[in-house]
């Protein structure tokens, strides 16, 4: 399913997040399955970001105005990132117009 605009987004019930300081990303557990995903530091910042849900317009207007130099292609990028996490069972759609 491919996420956009007034979507909302949180996680999924059955992963729990672990942030890694040696390497200053992450590791996403799917409980059902023992699945373990990687998150770089990008990642981990969205994950602390979706928190209880959000709104994927919500999440890329705050990236965008706490990244320095964002890109212009960052919608893009945000949506194909959380359209994989759900893809993945580690995002669920929470509900959408």
């Amino acid at each position: 399913m491919e996420v956009h605009g007034n979507m909302r987004v949180g996680p999924s019930e059955n992963v729990v997040f672990r942030e890694l300081e040696s390497e200053g990303g992450g590791v996403l557990l799917r409980l059902d399955d023992g699945a373990y995903h990687g998150l770089n530091q990008m990642g981990c910042v969205i994950w602390s970001m979706v928190g209880g849900g959000v709104q994927i317009d919500e999440l890329v207007s705050e990236l965008q105005s706490t990244v320095e130099d964002a890109p212009g292609s960052m919608r893009t990028e945000v949506e194909a990132f959380v359209t994989a996490l759900v893809d993945r069972g580690l995002l669920v759609v929470q509900d959408h117009e």
